[in-house]
């Protein structure tokens, strides 16, 4: 490769943050604002270690949210070399192998060079090659959402290996590096907040830093949530408070359940799983969904007749938990089957709507009958007890994890 050199040196702008919190869509429009310069994106991801020693099932094995998994001498080293005006050649990186490309990409030289990436700020090294160190603050609830879609539409994963990837090495990574890391950066940012908002304190920034960086946004704003991360992201609530409910029925049957938190846990579920997100649903969803032609029978019958087993299932273990205690084993063992029947069904339940339902509802909902519904779920938390149902239930999930 010829060694291109460019003068002035540019500007190096890093964006970290949890996987799924929107770095890359940030990253992709402060380019998008600066049209007129030379603006290049990098990806922390296209530098994961070359592991073509390994089979691929070995592959599979690694943890990819630990630092060691990248490599940032490399790294490093290109972002120097793209900061003294020379062009680079950077690996690229293959999701549905987990290994890199033969091939390479040439990039640079640039004015701007924008890096995003979860642990660029866990490693001493790469701090002072930072101009700007932005981190994007975005819970994990709706992290884990963005990251499913993209990670099963995109990078040819199943559900049920993002699912377990995110609750064996995503999410204690996280703690452990990537919020460790907050501290480091100059500017913080929201994920929940739409882009448009939160774009003008970059480009400022970045003027600041490099008064020949002229702006030309076109203010284009970010989408918020869609109606099916809003769903979905109360669907991976229900699946933490399954996960607890299989613990209990296991304590039950070893008979040192504590009946106040296996209650607490029941109540929940019917408080959220049925009187919110169930009626969310049934009363608006589903009529939707006929209105727009699918039919009464198939997916949305099964549905349907999945929230009434679901709700006499509860209902027989709230009635088998006031006799657990005095019965003895007969009535634990009965108790805990409840339970188990319970948390298959439902588990199956999520899958099914996240995989079949949404899609083929999202196939015949139009503009207006999205922005009807979306105002209806609004609604349904209003009335309820928890107008901010997600955010409550999810701090007392968190705690009840905790102890």
């Amino acid at each position: 490769m010829p060694d291109l050199k460019h003068d002035p040196p540019c500007l190096i702008i890093g964006i970290a943050g949890p996987s799924g919190s929107g770095k890359s869509f940030i990253a992709e429009q402060i380019l998008a604002a600066l049209p007129a310069q030379r603006g290049l994106l990098l990806s922390q991801d296209d530098y994961y270690r070359d592991r073509s020693d390994l089979s691929l099932e070995k592959r599979q094995l690694i943890n990819y949210d630990h630092p060691d998994a990248v490599e940032f001498s490399l790294l490093a080293e290109h972002l120097r070399t793209l900061r003294a005006g020379r062009a680079i050649e950077h690996p690229l990186y293959d999701f549905a192998v987990h290994n890199r490309r033969a091939e390479r990409a040439e990039a640079g030289p640039a004015d701007l060079v924008v890096v995003d990436g979860l642990l660029l700020y866990a490693v001493p090294e790469m701090l002072p090659l930072f101009d700007l160190k932005i981190y994007v603050d975005t819970p994990l609830d709706i992290c884990f959402i963005r990251r499913l879609q993209r990670d099963v539409l995109e990078r040819g994963r199943t559900m049920e290996s993002v699912i377990q990837q995110f609750c064996t090495t995503v999410r204690p990574m996280f703690i452990e590096h990537v919020l460790a890391s907050r501290t480091q950066a100059d500017l913080i940012l929201s994920g929940e907040v739409p882009v448009e908002e939160v774009l003008p304190q970059i480009l400022q920034r970045i003027q600041v830093l490099n008064p020949s960086l002229h702006s030309e946004t076109s203010g284009a704003a970010a989408p918020g949530p869609t109606w099916q991360e809003l769903l979905m992201t109360e669907h991976l609530l229900l699946l933490r408070g399954l996960k607890l409910l299989e613990e209990a029925a296991a304590a039950v049957m070893q008979g040192d359940a504590e009946r106040d938190r296996l209650e607490r846990i029941l109540n929940f579920l019917l408080s959220f799983g049925d009187r919110i997100h169930n009626v969310k649903e049934e009363n608006h969803l589903f009529p939707l969904m006929v209105e727009n032609g699918i039919s009464q029978e198939g997916l949305i019958k099964e549905m349907l007749l999945e929230h009434e087993a679901e709700r006499e299932l509860i209902a027989r273990a709230m009635a088998r938990l006031g006799k657990s205690g005095a019965a003895g084993a007969a009535e634990q063992e009965l108790l805990a089957g409840h339970l188990r029947s319970y948390c298959a069904r439902r588990c199956e339940h999520i899958r099914l709507e996240n995989e079949k339902l949404y899609p083929r509802a999202a196939e015949v909902l139009g503009a207006g009958d999205i922005e009807r519904m979306v105002a209806d779920f609004a609604k349904v938390e209003e009335r309820s007890l928890y107008p901010n149902s997600v955010r409550h239930f999810s701090k007392q999930l968190a705690q009840w994890e905790r102890s």
